[in-house]
Parts: structure tokens; sequence; C-alpha cells
């Protein structure tokens, strides 16, 4: 996959399936050099040849293919490449974009306006990503700690009539008291974070807006 267009916020890629074939001539040398004619079958449904070949007839179902054997040599080789070439549109958000940029700025023909307009989405995209990786983790260890304090919540319940638990319900309240503070603590920095993500959110969009170029050729 390779993006085509980037046009205010909306990715216009090329997807494609690819299947490649080395077919290898051997026989004895012949200081003249020869060719040997081999049938491929086509891949058919959307697949077509990726580059044409010196040479190669098409027929309906196959294709012939002259493999050269140069003089005094041994063998040959010919690859055949067939794609099924498809278009797409894709978000920001898709998670592949980051590769996508990150292979469009690796573009040795990419130009410099490009690069600069493309350089700060990828900035942007990888500190969102950061942001959402650690949410991830702050919720689950919030989410064991509600866990914790329910089972706690239940062992209380559990022992309110016991005159003779006293001290045991005085442990419970305190572990259910840190588990609690612990979570809120938790829930205020997941709270913090969301914030940070949302202006990044806004930042990367309002930079999209200005967007709309067409990406070089590898």
């Amino acid at each position: 996959m390779r993006i085509l267009k980037i046009v205010r916020g909306v990715l216009e890629v090329e997807n494609f399936q690819r299947v490649a074939t080395t077919w290898t001539v051997k026989g004895q040398p012949d200081p003249k050099g020869y060719s040997v004619l081999i049938r491929h079958p086509k891949q058919g449904g959307a697949y077509a040849l990726k580059s044409k070949i010196e040479g190669l007839e098409e027929l309906p179902d196959a294709y012939l293919v002259p493999v050269k054997v140069t003089g005094n040599a041994i063998e040959g080789k010919v690859e055949i490449v067939e794609q099924t070439p498809s278009h797409a549109v894709i978000t920001i958000w898709d998670g592949r974009v980051p590769q996508l940029l990150d292979a469009l700025l690796r573009l040795p023909n990419l130009d410099a306006n490009a690069r600069k307009k493309i350089e700060p989405l990828v900035r942007l995209r990888q500190e969102i990503g950061r942001i959402d990786t650690e949410v991830e983790g702050l919720a689950r260890q919030q989410a064991e700690l509600d866990q914790r304090a329910s089972e706690t919540r239940q062992n209380l319940e559990a022992i309110k009539k016991d005159g003779a638990a006293g001290d045991l319900r005085g442990k419970l309240n305190k572990r259910l008291d840190e588990f609690t503070r612990d979570a809120d603590k938790l829930g205020r920095a997941i709270v913090e974070l969301q914030s940070k993500r949302l202006e990044k959110k806004i930042e990367l969009e309002d930079s999209l807006q200005s967007i709309d170029l067409s990406a070089p050729t590898p």
C-alpha cells in the first residue's frame, strides 16, 4: 500500500496484491546464446502485468515469455510480476497511516514543500498514538483497582454482623480507601491525557485542512 494523494484529511491509497514468478532455463552453453519460449498461465481476475517484457506475446489465458540464455551461459532467468491495482480512501486515524506517512517521507523525490507539510502530521500522529497507549494502560490499572475495591466491599458485607471481626473490618476499610484513592488518581490522570489528546487531534485536523498534494511515484 502507498499514498497517492492527501486532500484535507482524506488519504487516497493504492493497495494491491502481487504475484511474482521466476522462470529459469538451464542448458548447455552456446556461444551464440539462445531463447526458450515459456507458456506462463495468467493469474486471471484483475491481475495484470506490472511491466512489459520484451518479446512477450499475450494469449487469452497465458503469456508466451522468451527466456534468454546469453552466449556461453548455462542458464537464464525471467521474472513475471502480476498484480491487482486498486484504490481506496482512508482517514488519518486509520492504523496504517503512520507507516504510510513514514514511507512517503522516505521518498527521495518528495519535494521540500510537501515534506514540510507532512512531517508535522507524522509527529502529531505519533504523539496521539503514545497518549492512546498510555490511556489504555492506566484504564487497565483503574479497572483492576475497581475490581479489588468491589471484592473488598463484598468481604466487608460478609463480616458486618461479626462482632469479633473488628480488626479485620478496620484493615478492609483501610484497603478500600486506598483502592478508591488510587483509582481516583488514575481517573484524573486519564482525564488529563484525554484533554491533551483532544488538543493534539484539533492541531492535526487543522494542519490537514491546508494539505492538498499528490505523492510522487516511487
